[in-house]
């Protein structure tokens, strides 16, 4: 019997365990996001047969002056391949209401960067973003975030994107 309650204990342990790779925040400073200020994240890849998504979570005040921020994202893998991209972090609707959750005037939103990707190589990888536009500040950001986590099986079975 216990055996029984034990292997059960175990494999619902095993089942339930977390889906997220990588969660990383960096807080910006005097909550102004300057376009010189690089948020930058790294983390390790071991398992080159998972697909994950990229998920950039943004706190902000709700009193932003901006609807969105264009981001510039460029990444590195562990043999010094680099890519860029460009992002546009969606904070306010067109009438102005601000997406994701609210509380007490800060707000807080994931967007997705990037979904079903996987990475041939294992090692570290290294993500630095950072704001571009005709202004060089963005006041009310107070932290950008990153979070890597495994694609759920279904969406593995689709086209995968490669970040070599």
């Amino acid at each position: 019997m216990y055996r029984i309650l034990f292997f059960s204990l175990c494999l619902l342990f095993v089942s339930c365990r977390s889906k997220v790779l990588f969660s990383d925040s960096v807080q910006i400073k005097n909550e102004i996001w300057l376009e010189s200020q690089n948020v930058d994240f790294e983390w390790e890849i071991k398992d080159t047969t998972m697909h994950y998504d990229f998920i950039l979570d943004v706190h902000y005040n709700e009193k932003i002056p901006a609807q969105n921020i264009y981001v510039s994202s460029h990444s590195v893998n562990p043999v010094g391949k680099a890519n860029d991209q460009s992002v546009s972090l969606e904070l306010l609707d067109p009438v102005g209401k601000p997406y994701g959750a609210c509380s007490f005037g800060s707000c807080n939103v994931k967007i997705v960067m990037a979904s079903n990707i996987y990475f041939p190589i294992p090692g570290k990888y290294l993500l630095s973003l950072h704001p571009y536009s005709r202004i060089d500040s963005f006041p009310g950001i107070k932290a950008v975030g990153l979070i890597i986590e495994k694609t759920s099986l279904q969406d593995q079975n689709k086209k995968p994107n490669t970040r070599k």
